[in-house]
């Protein structure tokens, strides 16, 4: 946007009408109030690029040990372009979403080879990095360089709404780059990170998506949504698309204290990431042990087994809400190591912890290692990409 709309556009903003006056109060807000994260202890345009692709869908109290883990494994570009890819989903497995961290990889190399290894300092040069979009471009600069750039992630995007009122859709392109123009009018050219995380701290702290802690907020003065009372209201989103209910089946399959592994093809979703056997149900079919294992049989090519059921987990990948039961049997022989376009291994119990899983087959491995302990039913939650 050029410097005279943009110019006009924020003299129609609330907000600011008094810039200087909510800097001052939500900056002052942050110094007493801010989080211990350990990507703020020693922030770096690299810790910053990590930290900041693990938030993306995932929680901070989660996404803090696998932070912490990572940046003691790969604590630079230089290590991450080097790391094996095995060695990188066994890193982020629990997090979900497996194709941002194959973007980590391909972002580092990208680095190396263009930047000598150092983190671009430019808008231009950091969205041709790929993997590297908009609002992660913006956190970097502003954070990990400390120049002046707006951030418009999901908290981001829910403050300024409320603050200046916005009723139009937040997930839609236009309403998002309304926004991102409105912050950067706001982003002070005096330590831009700081403010930035200060707006993002206020949306994860105090400007809640429900039930937002309007008392306690301080800059509820400069809040057009509270003073029309539209908190509840704003923000507004497009309307969902509906999850498709999917069935399948996952099997624990033993034979001699060793465990069946499949790896999926690189390309596919989750691709890379090791599993236990999984089993598709069509929707007309019977999610039973019975059916399970002839769907088995006719998967690995191998005398049908009784199957017994162990638990039932709850996972969602784009449009699909899985149920996902999982089954143990042991195994009169294994099976061969190949099938099809999926490599296949036998795997030493000792050895299952070294093979990087997706979070649903993962705690099935859990479940094998503790078995022992007599664990209750795990409830899980699992997102794929």
């Amino acid at each position: 946007m050029h410097n005279h709309v943009l110019r006009g556009l924020m003299l129609q903003c609330a907000i600011m009408k008094n810039a200087a006056s909510f800097r001052r109060d939500l900056t002052l807000w942050f110094t007493r109030n801010a989080r211990d994260l350990p990507w703020r202890r020693k922030r770096s345009p690299y810790a910053t690029w990590i930290s900041e692709v693990m938030l993306q869908q995932t929680q901070v109290k989660t996404a803090t040990p696998f932070f912490e883990r990572w940046m003691k494994a790969l604590p630079d570009t230089h290590a991450l372009a080097r790391a094996p890819e095995q060695k990188i989903l066994h890193l982020w497995q629990g997090l979900g979403y497996y194709s941002r961290a194959r973007n980590l990889k391909r972002a580092a190399q990208h680095i190396i080879r263009h930047h000598d290894g150092r983190i671009p300092l430019t808008m231009k040069e950091l969205l041709e990095v790929p993997g590297i979009g908009p609002y992660s471009a913006g956190a970097i600069l502003s954070i990990g360089h400390n120049r002046k750039a707006p951030i418009a992630d999901g908290n981001v995007l829910r403050v300024i709404a409320r603050l200046e009122a916005i009723r139009r859709p937040i997930d839609e392109e236009t309403t998002r780059r309304h926004i991102l123009d409105i912050e950067a009018g706001l982003v002070p050219s005096s330590n831009p990170g700081r403010f930035n995380e200060a707006l993002m701290e206020l949306g994860a702290l105090i400007c809640t998506p429900k039930t937002p802690a309007c008392g306690s907020c301080p800059v509820s003065r400069h809040c057009l949504a509270r003073e029309k009372n539209l908190t509840a209201r704003i923000p507004q989103k497009k309307r969902r698309i509906l999850l498709t209910k999917v069935r399948a089946a996952a099997v624990i399959l033993e034979h001699k204290n060793r465990f069946f592994l499949h790896r999926r093809p690189v390309g596919r979703i989750m691709g890379g990431l090791w599993e236990f056997p999984e089993l598709k149900f069509a929707p007309d079919e019977g999610l039973t042990a019975a059916h399970a294992a002839r769907l088995l049989k006719r998967h690995l090519g191998r005398p049908e087994l009784r199957l017994r059921k162990i638990t039932s987990l709850k996972r969602h990948y784009t449009r699909y809400a899985e149920t996902l039961e999982v089954y143990r049997a042991k195994a009169a022989a294994g099976p061969k190591e190949h099938c099809g376009i999926w490599k296949s291994v036998w795997v030493p119990k000792n050895r299952l912890e070294e093979y990087p899983l997706s979070s649903a087959h993962a705690r099935i491995r859990r479940l094998v290692l503790d078995a022992d302990r007599g664990l209750a039913k795990p409830a899980l939650t699992d997102h794929i990409q």
